[in-house]
């Protein structure tokens, strides 16, 4: 991002300024504790952080013409000991407020775990067990027949997250993909039979990317970056080499040079699909290659052009596609193309003019968020007014049969794999783990899952959806979380938390925080504003780009109903929001502050200004690098928008390094507060989140997350 034309005038002398600063913290702490007046009398018990006055330095630049104030910018200058000085007085402000907080021992809180990535071999099923609570993981394999777990490897670094997995059809190997702690992904492959992860280095990526075993062999094609890769694990890396390279993309047009390119082979093992997705850009260019039967793909000795050798199916399509499933020579995409709810279509190898397109499961009112091609027929999942459907089809899309999954709450999500006529599904709750199912015969019974006494009595949690109106008249859907009935007091504390935007939808997955929130009586309450994907593509683009003050107005709405019909108060809701959720909740609160009490947020950024210099978040709100997107986005930004007044108490997380906006913005609402409502910063070091390779004991201390989970939930009810 480019600045020019810099002026700077400060207001004080930077050597003074710690003394200034440890004054003035003296002094507001005085006032505070004379001024605070009925509010505290009302709440003699409330823990009162008093937030200490931060210097200002003026300083203003021109962005793209338009001048850019920021009296907290000398807070980005991380190697400064005067910013080292002030994240000590902030953190000595948090651990004085947390000081009487005394987490609950770990066994009080149950054995918290969950089974993700199963699949099936002969007669074990082979996932990984993670212990939500340590953040401790194991590889394991569980036997159906003895109904024992054999662990076969501890994974010592807590830092790095398994997202997904293949199994070799031998059952010798296992494909395993992290995402390292600095987001970039590495896949790995595990021998079964040794116990052990076997020497040979796969490529890093900046994006996840995908691994295919190449029939009953240990070979397999690997998507890296703009390239695919052919891997045979029994010999050296030097036998490895680029199947497709990317100078042939590059031929093949001259646009695909900053694509990003996939790889996988169909479940019959005869053909390779290969798709290229832009990073910014919507739509995707999908081409297939017959394999001849050969499980060993050969680099072409006549080197012919890839055109020759690649048929393509999808070409320059600004829709989204997603392969699905093949019969033969028939490829199956989910798609959004002309169903913004998405269907599925079927495109034939020999004719794959867009002409001969077939639609083989038209769009229905709910959106179709996955779909399973097993043994000829579809399982697929739709989202219904923010519940989930799981139906059983044929082929063609008739007889379908609604499998019904015994749980009170909404499920997440639904992985499935086939395994001739049994398919390993996974399901989660907010309150409940990831969970093993088996699907045959068009019933569901539990494999792999936590026993009732693992947590407390989830069945005592109560899920309903309601409606509310925003401000354009749009009705907005409500899902109330409660572990009982819901008296309409006034009384109730509520947390009200979204989605993500951008197309997400709210996936109701686990979470430790909202699990033990339920267990204390409160309330959730999940609005599924605009932008994200709950009524699909057109329910997206209402709250997309320069809509953005939708989802606001929204969020906004939803707390109002939720005080109108006597759900709660002011006085008892709160905002909690991760990531860009956190963002949208904070302007929100910044807004209409008068609504909450509590805003918490984690890992956002308020500074919206940062986002101008990202190509991916320029698509997203339809930007430019020009002085009208500089104007919108200050307009828009929390940090910018902050200016005195009475704000709700402020819990500011950062899980990993600390935002500079984070630091600016806890600052200024420090400053701008006008009641007596504490703003903190809570965060941790990377350190905590690791554990050394060569450790051989397994770690059974309550992780740092969910340490801050519980501080979370202190600063909450004590504020609320």
């Amino acid at each position: 991002m480019q600045k020019n034309a810099v002026k700077r005038e400060q207001t004080s002398n930077p050597r003074d300024r710690s003394q200034l600063y440890g004054f003035l913290f003296g002094l507001v702490s005085l006032l505070a504790i004379s001024a605070c007046g009925d509010e505290n009398a009302q709440n003699k018990n409330r823990p009162i952080a008093l937030n200490p006055t931060n210097p200002t330095v003026s300083y203003s630049y021109q962005l793209h013409n338009v001048e850019i104030q920021d009296d907290y910018h000398w807070l980005s200058q991380d190697t400064d000991p005067e910013v080292a000085d002030w994240l000590k007085t902030q953190q000595q402000l948090t651990d004085d407020y947390f000081a009487d907080f005394a987490p609950p021992k770990i066994e009080e809180l149950g054995n918290q775990i969950s089974y993700k990535h199963p699949q099936k071999h002969h007669y074990k099923i082979f996932c990984l067990k993670h212990n939500l609570l340590t953040e401790t993981q194991e590889l394991i394999a569980y036997n159906l027949i003895d109904k024992q777990e054999q662990v076969l490897y501890q994974i010592k670094n807590r830092a790095n997250v398994i997202i997904s997995t293949n199994l070799h059809p031998s059952g010798r190997y296992w494909a395993i993909q992290e995402r390292l702690i600095n987001k970039q992904y590495r896949w790995k492959v595990f021998d079964i039979a040794n116990k052990r992860f076997i020497g040979k280095v796969f490529p890093i990526n900046d994006q996840a990317t995908a691994f295919t075993w190449l029939g009953s062999e240990p070979k397999a094609i690997f998507s890296s970056a703009n390239s695919v890769q052919y891997h045979n694990l029994q010999q050296g890396d030097a036998f490895d080499y680029e199947y497709i390279k990317t100078e042939q993309f590059i031929q093949l047009d001259q646009s695909l040079s900053d694509w990003n390119i996939s790889a996988q082979i169909t479940q019959d093992s005869n053909y390779l699909i290969i798709t290229a997705t832009h990073p910014v850009k919507s739509g995707q260019r999908i081409w297939v290659e017959y394999l001849s039967m050969n499980t060993t793909p050969q680099v072409d000795k006549n080197n012919l052009q890839l055109d020759k050798r690649l048929t393509p199916l999808v070409n320059k399509s600004l829709a989204d596609f997603e392969f699905i499933g093949n019969i033969e020579g028939t490829f199956y995409f989910k798609t959004n193309l002309a169903a913004p709810r998405n269907r599925i279509i079927s495109i034939e190898l020999n004719k794959p003019s867009r002409r001969y397109w077939k639609e083989v499961i038209a769009q229905e009112d709910a959106v179709l968020l996955n779909a399973k091609l097993i043994n000829k027929r579809w399982l697929l999942h739709y989202l219904e007014n923010t519940r989930n459907k799981i139906v059983f089809s044929s082929l063609n899309g008739s007889n379908q049969q609604q499998i019904k999954i015994n749980n009170k709450a909404h499920f997440a999500s639904m992985f499935a794999r086939s395994y001739t006529e049994e398919t390993l599904a996974t399901v989660e709750t907010i309150t409940q783990p990831t969970t093993t199912f088996s699907l045959e015969n068009d019933t569901i019974k539990p494999l792999l899952m936590t026993t009732p006494n693992d947590i407390k009595n989830n069945s005592e949690h109560k899920s309903e959806v309601v409606f509310y109106r925003s401000e354009d008249g749009s009705r907005i859907p409500l899902t109330l979380f409660s572990k009982a009935n819901i008296n309409k007091d006034g009384d109730n504390k509520v947390l009200l938390i979204t989605h993500e935007s951008f197309g997400s939808i709210f996936e109701n997955q686990y979470h430790f925080l909202y699990q033990q929130w339920l267990e204390l009586g409160h309330i959730i309450a999940v609005a599924h504003i605009r932008g994200g994907s709950t009524y699909g593509q057109r329910w997206q683009q209402d709250g997309q780009g320069q809509q953005h003050s939708k989802m606001v107005e929204d969020i906004i709405a939803g707390a109002e109903w939720l005080i109108d019909k006597n759900y709660t108060s002011p006085q008892h809701l709160a905002l909690y929001g991760e990531n860009f959720s956190g963002s949208m909740l904070a302007q929100s609160a910044i807004t209409k502050p008068e609504l909450f009490s509590v805003l918490v947020i984690a890992d956002s950024e308020l500074d919206y200004l940062n986002y101008l210099s990202n190509a991916n978040w320029q698509n997203q709100f339809n930007l430019a690098n020009d002085k009208e997107s500089v104007e919108w986005l200050r307009n828009n930004s929390p940090y910018h928008q902050l200016t005195p007044k009475p704000l709700p108490a402020l819990l500011m997380i950062n899980k990993s390094s600390v935002k500079t906006s984070s630091k600016k913005l806890i600052a200024k609402w420090q400053n701008n507060q006008t009641i007596s409502r504490s703003a903190l910063l809570l965060h941790r070091s990377d350190e905590t989140t690791q554990v050394e390779d060569n450790s051989t004991e397994p770690q059974y201390e309550l992780d740092i997350s969910r340490k801050i989970d519980l501080q979370t939930i202190y600063f909450l009810q004590q504020q609320l």
